[in-house]
């Protein structure tokens, strides 16, 4: 269901406070010592729940976005489907070969690149979630 241009600026912007922020940022910094395969026991006290906060923020981002573009707010529903795909990609990228809830979040995040035109980007998440399905077998 689409959400009325007023309503899903709305949402978007209740996204871009200092505590949202926060969690981006925490998420971001995650994501490069999981890329460098620090140890858990050395990451800084990151949010208890941060991988499902900021997962949280990036389907509303969606949503907004979604709704924007539905209703031909393009360039403004685009900018959030962007923002929505680069942090999903943030977050679940590195545990997509581990986790089958984590490969179905970066598909998303690849479908939101390709839907803003981040062809390159979208096709490079979908490829490693191809090579993770391809040699990993998740658990039911």
């Amino acid at each position: 269901m689409t959400l009325p241009i007023p309503n899903a600026q709305a949402l978007a912007a209740t996204f871009r406070t200092t505590r949202i922020n926060n969690l981006i940022a925490q998420s971001k910094a995650q994501q490069v010592l999981r890329e460098v395969q620090e140890k858990i026991d050395n990451f800084p006290a990151f949010d208890s729940d941060l991988d499902n906060r900021t997962t949280f923020v990036a389907y509303g981002l969606l949503a907004a976005g979604c709704s924007l573009v539905e209703l031909n707010e393009t360039l403004e529903g685009q900018a959030e489907l962007l923002k929505a795909a680069d942090l999903l990609e943030s977050i679940h990228r590195t545990e997509s070969s581990k986790s089958q809830v984590s490969s179905t979040h970066c598909l998303v995040g690849a479908m939101a690149f390709y839907a803003c035109g981040q062809y390159s980007r979208a096709f490079v998440l979908i490829r490693q979630i191809e090579a993770c399905s391809a040699t990993t077998r998740f658990p039911h």
